[in-house]
């Protein structure tokens, strides 16, 4: 099913941060492609707004990430994106683009390849993994 957060709920995540001086990392990420949200950009504003010293990171298969998607998302505060490959390569369409984008694009993404050896979260019980990651409390 498609769920999608609650606008109000985050803005009070990020107020919260905001009240605690917070400078690490937000993430948006696996489980759930954050770039088929549209309001991403909506989401990453607000944050960097509230929280300045924050930095933004996106997770994404690269399905979505674009030569129009893309410079709208660094001028909203994201610094770096990480795409995920499950399959041999990234999407072709996402490979084009790569390939023909400047190098100050290309220092803003990484890859990061997934196999059976990778550890995931299962998303607070979402979805079923096999190598899930044990967090400390």
């Amino acid at each position: 099913k498609k769920k999608l957060m609650d606008f109000n709920l985050y803005k009070k995540i990020i107020n919260d941060l905001s009240k605690i001086n917070y400078s690490g990392i937000l993430s948006f990420h696996f489980y759930g492609e954050p770039l088929l949200d549209k309001r991403l950009i909506e989401f990453t504003k607000y944050a960097i707004s509230k929280i300045p010293k924050v930095y933004i990171l996106i997770y994404t298969n690269g399905d979505y990430l674009d030569r129009d998607t893309f410079p709208e998302l660094i001028k909203s505060g994201v610094r770096k994106f990480f795409v995920t490959e499950h399959e041999d390569k990234p999407p072709k369409k996402f490979l084009k683009w790569y390939k023909n984008s400047s190098n100050y694009e290309k220092k803003k993404i990484i890859f990061e390849k997934m196999n059976k050896e990778s550890i995931l979260s299962n998303r607070g019980g979402l979805i079923k993994v096999k190598n899930k990651k044990q967090f400390e409390s």
